[in-house]
């Protein structure tokens, strides 16, 4: 606990501030169990699209939902949640300009897509549910609605 009362503060724009949360004592609104999860985040799934992907019509932001389907259950596979799941897209929050599509490098032809998803499980699934690349920053965090 030393450590962490010696970090000190970096340089943060007033949009964007970080704080150390602990998910391990009193309530949190991630560890919650439910059967309906909603996007927090965008999430960015893992892996490539095929050409039934590029083929599907569903689309939000570039990406297919087809794609993000076939995905998130292997997603969920990795946590050791094996319950069946539905994926839908959903409407970005107003906040969603915050995260920009951006390239990570000059050569890469196609920005990374995130997507905004509602997963329906069959039965409910503990929190807290983090997916897709970069969840260890933030991204592809869900919250229990139902």
């Amino acid at each position: 606990m030393t450590a962490l009362t010696r970090i000190r503060r970096t340089r943060q724009t007033p949009e964007m501030r970080t704080s150390l949360v602990s998910l391990t004592t009193g309530e949190h609104p991630y560890r919650t169990s439910g059967t309906v999860w909603e996007s927090v985040t965008p999430m960015i799934p893992t892996g490539h699209p095929n050409k039934q992907d590029h083929r599907h019509s569903v689309r939000q932001h570039g990406m297919s939902l087809r794609f993000a389907a076939r995905r998130i259950p292997r997603e969920l596979g990795y946590r050791n949640i094996d319950t069946p799941v539905t994926v839908e897209f959903v409407d970005a929050p107003k906040v969603a300009g915050l995260w920009a599509r951006t390239r990570t490098t000059r050569k890469q032809d196609v920005p990374s897509n995130a997507g905004w998803f509602r997963l329906t499980f069959d039965e409910p699934v503990e929190g807290p549910l983090c997916l897709g690349a970069h969840s260890h920053y933030g991204m592809g965090q869900f919250r229990a609605v139902r």
